[in-house]
């Protein structure tokens, strides 16, 4: 598997992000590009970085070469149900080189055997093949009960089925 390391972003990582999210062909799956002002950066940086809030957990996607192509996190964490949402975008002109695997990997880990987490959701768009595909493929289950998105899960359980602690990230 392709080598990824996963950063706590700093300040200056919100270039980046804002690059990341403004990109029409990276976010056009998951319902368009957001734009944020200076103002609306540094107050998403300090909910989800600093200080941020033990309910989530974000990081920048490296490289080999230490270059940002994309972001992994969670949200929401619910200490009562040990559910958190998912989210990872891999800039578009990066796709399809092993990062999204190698990240997912490493923050599912981190959630399911450090942080003690049960449940990792994710809710995509009906018309998101592609993402549907990729965490399908990764180990995600789909819950067909819902019409009105696609709701896909993994289990702490499923996941330490799929990827024991011997697996090479």
């Amino acid at each position: 598997m392709v080598k990824t390391y996963l950063k706590k972003p700093d300040y200056g990582d919100l270039k980046f992000i804002r690059r990341l999210w403004s990109d029409p062909p990276t976010m056009k799956e998951v319902g368009g590009t957001v734009v944020l002002t200076d103002s609306q950066a540094e107050q998403w940086y300090h909910k989800m970085i600093t200080p941020g809030s033990s309910g989530h957990c974000y990081r920048i996607i490296l490289n080999k070469d230490f270059q940002p192509v994309g972001e992994v996190s969670f949200h929401d964490y619910d200490d009562n149900s040990g559910k958190a949402r998912f989210n990872v975008k891999i800039l578009a002109d990066c796709r399809g080189s092993g990062y999204g695997k190698s990240a997912i990997y490493q923050l599912l880990d981190y959630f399911f055997n450090r942080r003690g987490g049960m449940i990792m959701e994710d809710y995509l768009a009906l018309n998101n093949d592609k993402g549907r595909e990729v965490l399908i493929k990764f180990g995600f289950q789909w819950d067909q009960t819902r019409k009105d998105v696609v709701r896909l899960f993994l289990t702490n359980k499923d996941f330490n089925k799929l990827y024991p602690s011997s697996f090479e990230h």
